[in-house]
């Protein structure tokens, strides 16, 4: 899973004391803590601060915070100074498309094998019988080839249906062939009828027998 986070490569928080009349003689610093809102972390390198100008200057601050959420950033000078602190609102974003948030809500990650990410209920869910997904990560389930089939809920393949049978309408399973006709091949698409002057035994047939001498196949079947 990755965090989601708020960044930035550089943060100036302008006016920190008001006025450069106002600068306390041992603030040396801005520091950054968490305000309000769902935060897990920050990170961030320590500010410079231009006494003059009430500003000060962060290296690659970073907010790991609740997913889709607004959180705020307390600005303070460092050491503290009895100078109210700055608060700063930043958005954090919600989860990119096809990944879908953690139970503990600070990440996103791609549904697993077996499941799709239902983007409109924020969950993974499983793929139906007759669908697969064989990756993570996927919008939607796959559709089996014509001749293979997906069988029970959370596929994570499709398989071939072997000589005899053909797959289910819906692809969730493989369906003998009826008495009287046949496959020869996996992956069929449809049973067949015997050639001329033979017969397939059934149900399941994957082969044809040649009808007994002096018979037809209507008498042998």
């Amino acid at each position: 899973s990755t965090s989601q986070r708020w960044s930035a490569t550089r943060v100036q928080v302008v006016d920190v004391y008001g006025a450069a009349s106002l600068a306390p003689p041992g603030a040396s610093g801005v520091r950054a803590s968490a305000g309000t809102g769902d935060i897990a972390s920050m990170s961030g390198a320590a500010s410079s601060l231009d006494r003059a100008l009430g500003v000060a200057e962060f290296d690659a601050l970073a907010v790991v915070a609740a997913v889709d959420s607004n959180v705020t950033i307390l600005f303070e000078l460092d050491p503290p100074s009895g100078i109210a602190g700055i608060l700063h609102v930043v958005y954090v974003d919600a989860c990119p498309h096809g990944l879908i948030k953690t139970e503990d809500g600070y990440s996103c990650a791609a549904c697993t094998i077996g499941h799709f990410a239902n983007t409109t209920a924020g969950a993974c869910q499983p793929c139906v019988a007759g669908s697969y997904a064989d990756v993570a990560g996927l919008l939607g389930c796959k559709t089996p080839t014509t001749g293979f089939v997906a069988e029970g809920p959370r596929a994570t393949s499709q398989r071939a249906c072997p000589a005899g049978s053909v797959a289910s309408a819906d692809a969730s399973q493989c369906v003998p062939c009826a008495s009287g006709t046949f496959t020869a091949s996996a992956a069929a698409t449809q049973c067949e009828s015997p050639p001329a002057g033979s017969i397939a035994v059934g149900p399941g047939a994957s082969l044809t027998s040649p009808c007994a001498a002096g018979t037809t196949p209507s008498a042998a079947a």
